[in-house]
């Protein structure tokens, strides 16, 4: 959320002053950087982690990093476990399947509500394809001249 409104903010600041365009560019660059940074540490392995915003500001600052993180030997055992472990990801495709069907039939649910609530209007139908008006060049009348319709 908060890049978003950082994002949106920008946008609006860039289409009141475009002569920006150039420092907003870098700008973005540099806030991609630590955007892509911040989802390389959320990795559960700790090996594959950069290092954070902070690091380099300390860095900076006082001319060395903080030092090394300690890492406890037993800390990622677990995932280690689970990464070579079939059962689990046997498990982890089941939970995922039977979220995907939950999803389905709630969508299927709403649709039908959907339909119901359009019925009640009246003078409605399931099938949008009633287009037949000839030839044409335009390639997205086709879809949505029958949206149009309504």
């Amino acid at each position: 959320p908060l890049t978003s409104v950082i994002a949106f903010l920008s946008i609006i600041n860039l289409v009141e002053k475009p002569d920006l365009i150039p420092s907003f560019l870098f700008a973005s660059a540099g806030w991609l950087l630590v955007l892509t940074a911040g989802w390389r540490r959320e990795n559960p392995n700790p090996f594959m982690w950069c290092k954070n915003f902070q690091y380099f500001v300390f860095a900076l600052v006082f001319g060395r990093g903080p030092g090394p993180q300690t890492i406890d030997p037993k800390q990622w055992a677990e995932v280690k476990a689970n990464a070579n472990n079939s059962d689990y990801w046997q498990a982890r495709v089941v939970r995922a399947e039977e979220k995907a069907k939950q999803r389905a039939e709630e969508y299927r649910k709403e649709q039908e509500e959907y339909l119901r609530e359009l019925e009640e209007i009246g003078d409605v139908t399931d099938d949008l394809v009633e287009y037949s008006a000839g030839f044409g060049i335009d390639p997205i009348r086709a879809s949505l001249f029958p949206i149009q319709q309504y």
